[in-house]
């Protein structure tokens, strides 16, 4: 089992919302092209391309990466804006639409070695559509990045930048051209707007990463009548299998989460699975159609060394994440937003995730996705679960003082009633905290026993804070 906890102390006031520019200087671009073999990081164009020229194809690829030291560790970014403006050239759509996506990129790369055939893998996670210009002369200066971003202050360890490539590469004549930090006109270099604000608290990092040891993960399959819990592969798919039939497999997982502490306030959970490069299926695919990914929550229990088709555990719809198709047969899947899901976790039981397809029509066979499990010998494949809590015995660093109320129902649906104990004040005021550790509700009170009106606040787990005769107290609060 990896578990790593990590405190940050961060000081400033989260109302305090800074903006900057992060200009050419601070960015570091490059364009690679399939018939290029040598880098090119330092010319004045950047591309994302199809085109066929003596009768070859080419296809052509960006990479931009962004320094955003001066961004404070786990600031929380409420705006990023990528402007891109278009090069003399022009965008052309003679092939047919040339609409884009932006990815981002999970392994780091230099401007002045990185070349098509090197070139560093992505994640669907957070990937941002381009629509198709309207003109051959139309500038994007309105690129939401703000999720993606988020992600890069949170993992300054794999902040490394966006691709941008046409959506599809499948027809010639198609093209984006913008003008890259090299570009001798200042003006249309790109530039990324960004705000932000500083946490208010000290967060505690768990990353569950566990291997084939303290593992809990599994692989079933229509063709299979037996448990197949102990693969290094987890494999969702739509296959058709010759001899055998069709065939429909998903993947269940479930993080040991029996070690929190019962103070700890979640502000965010993030799922990351990895392409398992070393699966005989090779890869994701999509020769079938889209592969879109779902993720439920299993509510229902399981053990991997007896679960299979016919047995597998209910699941519910309620929160359910899905995520877009891949563009490559090697794509990660970093930072899967499961924030709701595992509040409910919380809130419940943890029975934790099915991994399935979005869609599982017999029609549209031949579509599949292949991840590293907790039984690879790479641990880097191994699924990983991070959660960033808020301590709430370090709320604003004041002093906290024995809990002296209760709080019920807890989980509730909206209505808090609060409990002093005998020896506690009666009189004080209270607040309840959300998981950026901001107030969102406060007031004031005069007896024992009173009652807080929360149905106007969303799903979600937060703290409530009560301050009489100079001590504060605070307790978790789960709202459903």
């Amino acid at each position: 089992l990896v578990l790593f906890i990590a405190f940050i102390h961060v000081l400033v006031s989260a109302q305090d919302t800074t903006e900057i520019v992060i200009g050419s200087n601070l960015i570091e671009d490059a364009y690679i092209n399939s018939e290029i073999f040598d880098p090119n990081g330092n010319g004045p164009t950047l591309m994302s391309s199809h085109w066929i020229e003596d009768e070859t194809p080419n296809f052509g690829r960006s990479l931009l990466k962004f320094d955003l030291s001066d961004i404070p560790e786990r600031s929380i970014i409420t705006a990023a804006s990528l402007s891109l403006f278009h090069d003399s050239t022009g965008h052309s759509n003679i092939g047919g639409e040339n609409s884009g996506i932006v990815l981002r990129v999970a392994e780091d790369w230099a401007d002045n070695t990185v070349i098509w055939y090197e070139q560093p893998l992505t994640s669907i996670v957070n990937a941002v559509v381009l629509e198709a210009p309207d003109s051959s002369k139309q500038d994007y200066t309105n690129i939401d990045l703000t999720k993606m971003v988020q992600n890069f202050v949170d993992h300054p360890d794999n902040s490394n930048g966006i691709m941008v490539k046409l959506f599809d590469e499948v027809l010639a004549y198609r093209s984006l051209v913008f003008a890259s930090v090299d570009n001798e006109n200042e003006q249309i270099k790109p530039k990324l707007n960004i705000s932000y604000v500083q946490n208010v608290h000290h967060d505690t990092i768990v990353v569950l990463q566990p291997g084939a040891e303290d593992g809990k993960d599994a692989y079933v399959n229509v063709v299979y009548g037996t448990p197949n819990g102990s693969r290094n592969t987890l494999v969702l798919s739509v296959w058709n299998y010759n001899p055998g039939g069709f065939g429909i497999g998903r993947s269940l997982l479930e993080f040991d989460l029996s070690e929190i502490p019962p103070e700890f306030v979640l502000r965010k959970a993030e799922l990351s699975l990895f392409h398992n490069y070393s699966s005989v299926h090779y890869g994701h695919s999509t020769l079938g159609g889209a592969n879109n990914l779902l993720v439920q929550r299993i509510i229902e229990p399981w053990a991997e060394d007896l679960v299979y088709w016919d047995n597998q555990p209910e699941t519910t719809e309620i929160h359910e994440v899905v995520l877009p198709s891949t563009h490559f047969e090697k794509q990660q899947f970093l930072n899967i937003d499961v924030t709701e899901m595992v509040n409910d976790i919380f809130a419940d039981n943890n029975y934790g995730f099915l991994l399935r397809l979005e869609d599982e029509s017999y029609d549209k066979p031949t579509r599949s996705l292949v991840f590293g499990s907790s039984d690879h010998e790479d641990p880097d494949l191994w699924p990983k679960l991070e959660l960033f809590f808020i301590n709430t015995s370090s709320i604003n660093n004041k002093p906290i003082s024995p809990l002296y109320f209760n709080v019920f129902p807890n989980p509730t649906k909206g209505t808090v009633n609060v409990e002093l104990s005998k020896t506690g004040s009666s009189s004080g005021t209270y607040s309840i905290i959300n998981p950026n550790g901001l107030t969102v509700l406060s007031g004031s009170f005069s007896t024992k026993s009173f009652a807080i009106d929360a149905t106007s606040l969303p799903k979600g787990m937060y703290a409530i804070r009560l301050i009489n005769n100079g001590s504060t107290s605070i307790k978790k609060l789960i709202i459903l």
